[in-house]
Order: C-alpha cells, then structure tokens, then sequence
C-alpha cells in the first residue's frame, strides 16, 4: 500500500459586526464567549467558568455548529489587550491558525473577527 501526503490550504476567514456603543462596551461584549451565540453563527454556545471579558491565559471551550454537526472546541486567550483585541488559540487547529478579534471606532473601521 502506497501512502499519499495531501496538503490542506488554510483559507482565511473574515467577519465583521458594526456595534453601535463606545469600543470599551464592544471588547467587554465581544471577550465574552458565553455571548457568542448571540452574534456569531456558528457558536451554540460557550462555557467560561465565569463571567465577563476573559484575561490572556485563561481557558474554555465552546460548541459550534459545524455544517450542521455539533462540535466541542476548547480555547486558550493569548491576548487580552483591552480595547483592541483578543486572541485565541486552540489545540484543535493547525499551529499556524489562529483567531483574533480586533475592535477599532466605527469612524475609522468596524470591529472584525478575522481567523
């Protein structure tokens, strides 16, 4: 039996919000994953062990709706820096993807989930 190496070709993946409330209330809402499900399609939903924006180091796991099939996933936040991004990584993802949120005024760009 012959192996095959097959390559995958990480695409990226953008989305953007436009939330009208002062940025600092946008990082508090959107650092919440237990608040995801109410603007993200594909989170069913989020548990962090508590509430408010999560600082770097801490972990959860959420679960998504992925073409229909429930998917558990677990997190870790590499960067809190409030008000302009957070960011996440999970073991579940190739090394070189990552997930990270940027909030920026609505004068000059929207706030985006880019992965």
């Amino acid at each position: 039996m012959r192996a095959v190496e097959q390559s995958v070709r990480l695409e990226r993946i953008s989305q953007e919000r436009f939330i009208q409330a002062p940025i600092d209330a946008v990082y508090d809402y959107v650092t919440q994953p237990d608040r995801w499900h109410e603007w993200h399609p594909t989170s069913l939903g989020a548990d962090t062990g508590t509430t408010g924006p999560l600082p770097a180091g801490a972990r959860f796991t959420e679960m998504i709706d992925l073409l229909g099939v429930r998917v558990p996933m677990s997190y870790r936040v590499q960067i809190a820096r409030r008000p302009d991004e957070f960011k996440r990584c999970s073991p579940h993802w190739p090394s070189t993807a990552r997930s990270t949120t940027f909030c920026r005024p609505f004068a000059t760009a929207p706030c985006s989930s880019a992965c």
